[in-house]
């Protein structure tokens, strides 16, 4: 079946906007990040507070990082971090 070819914005796909090299180190540098918030030890109530105030910020910079790095009329751009 042939696609439909349309001028809808919001059927085309996100473009990187940073090269690439600077994206995959972003990325490397935001997994290795998560792990390491992943492999916090928790034992008390205060530690488990304090890891998901933690992982929070830790997603909203990503999720900000993601809409940085791409094109995409759907992305918000006006997030609080």
């Amino acid at each position: 079946m042939a696609r439909k070819k349309n001028g809808d914005s919001q059927t085309r796909l996100p473009q990187l906007v940073v090269p690439r090299s600077e994206a995959r180190e972003r990325i490397a540098e935001r997994i290795t990040q998560g792990l390491e918030i992943r492999n916090i030890p928790i034992r008390t109530q205060e530690e488990l507070d304090a890891a998901n105030a933690t992982k929070d910020k830790w997603e909203a910079i990503t999720l900000s990082c993601s809409i940085e790095f791409l094109t995409a009329p759907q992305l918000p751009r006006n997030i609080d971090v």
